[in-house]
């Protein structure tokens, strides 16, 4: 099948085919686009894949205008509000 740089081509990636990420806020080549887990690490941990994901979230929250500070501060702002008035979730 294709890799996901094939699918993606603006996505850059070393000789293994992973994706390069900027290793502080899991963003890669691509403004705005995030990764983590096995695409970027080849096959680690799930613990690992879950602490990227933690990295990419207060970066995207950061860069929405939220609170800066990683990830604990990132996953405890309150509610999101849904968009079905009911709210529910964790910033």
């Amino acid at each position: 099948g294709q890799g996901v740089v094939e699918t993606f081509p603006r996505l850059e990636a070393d000789e293994r085919g992973l994706l390069k990420i900027d290793p502080e806020t899991m963003q890669t080549s691509v403004e705005r686009v995030y990764a983590g887990g096995d695409i970027v690490s080849g096959g680690g941990t799930a613990v690992q894949a879950v602490a990227d994901a933690k990295k990419a979230v207060a970066s995207i929250v950061a860069l929405l205008g939220g609170t800066q500070g990683g990830p604990s501060a990132a996953a405890s702002n309150g509610p999101v509000r849904t968009g079905d008035g009911k709210g529910g979730g964790r910033r």
